[in-house]
Order: C-alpha cells, then sequence, then structure tokens
C-alpha cells in the first residue's frame, strides 16, 4: 500500500533526511501521549490519531529504506505470539490464585 508514493517522497527527500524525520514524528506521537495521559480531560484524540499516522508513514518508509518487510512481519508475528502465550500463563496463574484463596 502506498510502495509507489513512499519509494518517491524517499527518493526525493533522501533516506537520512527520512531516517531524521521518523525520529521527529516519533517523539510528537510521545509527547501526544505523554500530555493525553497527564490531562485526560483536555484529551485530543484526533492529535493522537494523527501522530499515530505520521508515524505509521515513516515506520512504512523505514521498512523500504532497510529492505525489511518481511523481516518486520516475522518479528511482529513473534512477538505478537508471544505477547499472547505471556497472557495465557498470566491468566493461569491467575485462576491458580483465586482457587487457593
Amino acid at each position: 500500500m502506498y510502495r509507489r508514493e513512499l519509494l518517491t517522497i524517499i527518493s526525493y527527500y533522501g533516506e537520512q533526511y527520512q531516517i531524521d524525520k521518523a525520529i521527529e514524528e516519533m517523539s510528537e506521537l510521545t509527547q501526544a501521549l505523554i500530555k493525553a495521559r497527564q490531562d485526560p480531560d483536555n484529551l485530543t484524540e484526533e492529535n493522537v490519531l494523527e501522530e499515530v499516522a505520521d508515524v505509521w508513514v515513516m515506520i512504512e518508509q523505514l521498512k523500504l529504506i532497510f529492505k525489511g518487510q518481511e523481516v518486520v512481519e516475522e518479528y511482529v508475528d513473534y512477538k505478537v505470539s508471544r505477547q499472547m502465550q505471556r497472557i495465557m500463563n498470566e491468566s493461569r496463574q491467575r485462576r491458580k490464585l483465586l482457587k487457593k484463596s
């Protein structure tokens, strides 16, 4: 999705610039999340979601720059599976503790 356009953007601005831009966008997302956590009454979900979109675009570019689409997908599969296993293990532990009490 958007591969051609993202390659054009990378080619136009250059890889190093886009890597720097990715760092900037991730920082902006971090700031938006901190602000949302510190002041939930003034949460602007739109701002957080816009920053998520910016980071997503940059991550897609990073995967192209580092030629890592498949590797990233493998890591995602592994990490999601690992976390699901942790949840299952923790749930079993909780059930055991509840039975004892």
